[in-house]
């Protein structure tokens, strides 16, 4: 596969595998009596890619292990276009409310920047609504594109950096801004507003079966 900007990929969040991801429409459902949580972020402007995504995985704060699996399935929140104005807000399911990490940004699947040295984890309880604040991946993607080569069978990683976030408790207006967004596009949602908090947190990078680096850490 050969990276190219402007190539697009699957949409938004599940804790599914990744060919059962979809984007939420306006009769999308949700109350206090869900069994998941919702998220909605803010995402900064880019030009690099026209698509990107936010990865996610099971988490334990005590352990420090990622808890997610191939059989189990990965959170992602996909398909994050490229765009010029902001705000822009996305919004998916976490099918398994819990603490869950954000520890990388992809593009096209196969080339990722990986925040081993910040990332950010959060614990969610079903039937809520998560803000979690403004996300910038500009840095991350431009460091895909400019150090990762061009074609890889396998994924490739930068490492060594810090998830680029602007906590809720930072933005002023928020509230409202969300509030409204939820309003336009997801009007069955009836459920309680909240601000994210997250903790950051650091792992080392594990090795695949094959010998090669991922970017999670080994369990």
């Amino acid at each position: 596969m050969t990276l190219r900007p402007w190539l697009p990929i699957a949409l938004f969040l599940l804790a599914l595998p990744a060919n059962a991801a979809g984007p939420l429409k306006r009769s999308f459902s949700f109350d206090e009596k869900s069994r998941d949580a919702l998220l909605i972020v803010e995402v900064a402007p880019q030009k690099i890619v026209e698509h990107w995504s936010l990865s996610l995985n099971e988490y334990s704060l005590e352990s420090k292990e990622f808890k997610g699996s191939v059989f189990k399935g990965f959170s992602m929140l996909q398909h994050i276009d490229g765009q010029e104005k902001l705000p822009r807000f996305f919004a998916g399911v976490v099918k398994r409310a819990g603490t869950h990490i954000i520890y990388a940004l992809n593009t096209q699947a196969l080339w990722g920047a990986c925040f081993d040295k910040g990332a950010l984890a959060f614990t969610f309880e079903p039937g809520k609504v998560y803000y979690l604040g403004a996300i910038d991946p500009n840095e991350g993607l431009m460091r895909i594109v400019t150090e990762l080569p061009k074609s890889a069978r396998i994924p490739q990683f930068v490492y060594g950096m810090w998830i680029s976030n602007t906590a809720p408790q930072k933005q002023k207006g928020w509230e409202q801004d969300v509030s409204a967004f939820i309003a336009e596009n997801l009007p069955k949602v009836k459920a309680p507003l909240l601000a994210a908090e997250g903790v950051e947190v650091s792992f080392k990078p594990g090795t695949a079966p094959a010998g090669n680096p991922v970017c999670r850490a080994n369990n």
